[in-house]
C-alpha cells in the first residue's frame, strides 16, 4: 500500500487525491472548502465522511424547518395583507429577511456558475507563499 510508508512522516501536506483507502491511511485531518466556507473535520477519510453525513443531515433538516415556516408566512401576507390594510409591519420586514436568506440559499447551491450555467470566474481562494513538491523538486 502507497500509504504505509508515511505514515512515520511529520511535517504538513495538502492532498487532493481520490483513492479513499490512501486518505484513511494518510490523513488525520481534512479541510474542506464548501459554498465558500472552510471548514475542518479531525480523523482520517472514514471519519470525515461521517462526520460530513451528519452535518448535511443536520443542515437538511434546518432547511425543511426553515422552508416550513417561510411558506406559513407567505400565505400569511398574502391572505391577510391587502394593500392598506396590513397592520403587522414588524412581521412584513421579517418575512422580507426570509426572502432574502432563502435565496441566498437557493443561489449558493450553484457554486461555481451563474442561473444561466455560465462560470462565475470568481476567485475562490487567494494563496501566498504555497508551494508543493517532493524532496527537493518543486
Amino acid at each position: 500500500m502507497a500509504g504505509r510508508p508515511a505514515q512515520g512522516l511529520q511535517g504538513r501536506a495538502a492532498v487532493h487525491y481520490h483513492d479513499r483507502r490512501f486518505l484513511d491511511n494518510v490523513a488525520n485531518r481534512i479541510i474542506e472548502l464548501d459554498r465558500g466556507q472552510l471548514r475542518e473535520y479531525q480523523g482520517n477519510f472514514t471519519a470525515y465522511q461521517a462526520k460530513k453525513a451528519e452535518q448535511l443531515e443536520i443542515e437538511a433538516v434546518h432547511n425543511r424547518k426553515f422552508d416550513k415556516f417561510w411558506k406559513q408566512e407567505e400565505i400569511w401576507i398574502r391572505k391577510a395583507c391587502r394593500p392598506g390594510r396590513c397592520r403587522d409591519e414588524g412581521r412584513v420586514r421579517r418575512l422580507e429577511a426570509l426572502r432574502l436568506t432563502r435565496e441566498a440559499r437557493m443561489g449558493g447551491a450553484q457554486v461555481g456558475s451563474n442561473r444561466l450555467g455560465r462560470p462565475l470566474r470568481q476567485v475562490v481562494a487567494e494563496l501566498e507563499h504555497v508551494t508543493y513538491g517532493f524532496d527537493d523538486r518543486y
